[in-house]
């Protein structure tokens, strides 16, 4: 935020100045670390990792021995589960 505030030519700089005032960039910039994110999940990223989380769930409780099988066969399950949700 430091960046985009002082002029930082880079693409994401440029698009953070794009998308906020002055103001709420100083505002940001200046303030504290605490309670900010530290990374940020594009929304086609995050939402594909809640479909997965609830998927897991799902099969967590509906199939006997679901979470005892080897993580590579719990995510072909996951992912088959997925694309027949869709």
């Amino acid at each position: 935020m430091a960046a985009a505030e002082h002029g930082a030519t880079f693409p994401l700089a440029e698009k953070v100045r794009a998308s906020l005032t002055h103001q709420q960039l100083h505002d940001f910039a200046s303030g504290s670390m605490a309670g900010k994110p530290t990374r940020v999940l594009h929304p086609k990223l995050a939402a594909h990792g809640q479909k997965v989380k609830a998927a897991h769930a799902h099969l967590s409780r509906t199939q006997p021995g679901f979470r005892a099988q080897p993580m590579r066969h719990q995510m072909a399950q996951v992912q088959a589960h997925i694309r027949r949700s869709r």
